[in-house]
């Protein structure tokens, strides 16, 4: 049974509310009504507290892809020699079992989450998580005497769920982790490319070692091969007709630069920009390691305030220099050379 990530939707963050981060405490009832708190368990790990309504199973499959997710992203800060230190509280993660509940809960703190099975909430400084296997698109395969009538197809529908589920805990994560390490300060406004790129590095399991090979994010790429020319096999002269088309699925990579929420506003093409958004940072960690590390170094001492477009371009070209003509020749070859990776 193929399903790909962009049936469910795309993952999401979210900035809720002002601003300093609350202490995380190892109770249950951080976050949650009293009435909720007898329903939900705790299973706590050297760096998080994961508060969950679901099956033991669940839960425990997820711990592990947690932890690993900490110490891929510390060994990244620390490869960019970015200034990080270690969370000074546990993190919390509440993992849902009932997808009303959990919308309900996420409209209750003020927090957009239709569509999706995952979210940062910054204010509440928070991972919430949906089950995979209780959302609504997963209905049809949840039909009753379905593993009965059919053994293999539930199986490998459970190997979905379990798969799907470990990609949106290390997205979410990938977000916490950022900015309680101090790679990101969670008072200041990002540009989503940036923000949903480096999450989607960690949907896979980065390498802690940063020698070892780059392990390609499967999922995204296929989502960029599909927004380019609806084929696994792309026409690079077709591709190159497609990049740069504004009106279209993608953005040209000046246009990602100086717009802020070039992810956020893309509509009906957002899982297209998110992959656009991780092969943008994938390019430049590889390609431009040491520019890349200057502009993180930049972007962990921003404010509060929004800045203008053209100024996010701006600092965006004192690193990376200008967006021309050999920039956009430079990031195509590298996207080429990912696309023809089995």
């Amino acid at each position: 049974m193929m399903v790909r990530m962009a049936v469910l939707g795309v993952l999401c963050f979210s900035i809720t509310g002002s601003a300093e981060p609350q202490p995380c405490s190892n109770g249950a009832g951080d976050i949650l009504d009293a009435k909720d708190q007898p329903t939900f368990r705790v299973r706590t790990t050297e760096h998080f507290t994961l508060h969950y309504n679901t099956t033991h199973e669940t839960a425990n499959d997820l711990v592990p892809h947690m932890e690993s997710t900490y110490q891929a992203v510390w060994s990244f800060c620390q490869d960019l020699k970015l200034a990080i230190k270690a969370p000074a509280q546990s993190l919390s993660i509440y993992l849902f079992d009932d997808a009303k509940e959990y919308r309900s809960f996420c409209e209750k703190e003020g927090v957009r989450c239709d569509g999706v099975q995952g979210t940062y909430v910054a204010n509440l400084n928070a991972v919430l998580l949906l089950n995979v296997l209780r959302h609504e698109a997963m209905a049809a395969l949840n039909a009753p005497g379905q593993d009965a009538a059919n053994p293999q197809w539930m199986r490998e529908r459970d190997a979905f769920v379990k798969s799907y589920n470990r990609l949106v805990v290390r997205h979410e994560i990938a977000h916490q982790l950022l900015f309680n390490i101090g790679a990101l300060n969670r008072n200041a406004i990002y540009p989503d490319w940036l923000l949903e790129g480096l999450a989607c590095l960690f949907e896979p399991d980065w390498p802690v070692n940063p020698n070892a090979d780059l392990i390609l994010n499967q999922d995204r790429l296929a989502d960029l091969r599909d927004s380019l020319v609806g084929t696994s096999s792309p026409n690079e002269r077709e591709v190159r007709k497609r990049l740069g088309d504004d009106r279209g699925r993608l953005l040209s990579l000046r246009t990602v630069a100086a717009n802020p929420e070039a992810v956020a506003d893309a509509g009906q093409f957002a899982v297209y920009r998110y992959a656009q958004a991780w092969m943008t940072t994938l390019y430049l960690y590889v390609e431009k390691k040491e520019q890349f590390a200057g502009y993180l170094g930049e972007m962990s001492g921003r404010g509060g305030a929004r800045l203008m477009d053209a100024d996010e371009l701006l600092i965006f070209e004192q690193h990376f220099g200008p967006l021309n003509e050999g920039a956009d020749k430079e990031f195509q070859a590298f996207l080429f050379h990912c696309m023809r990776s089995p």
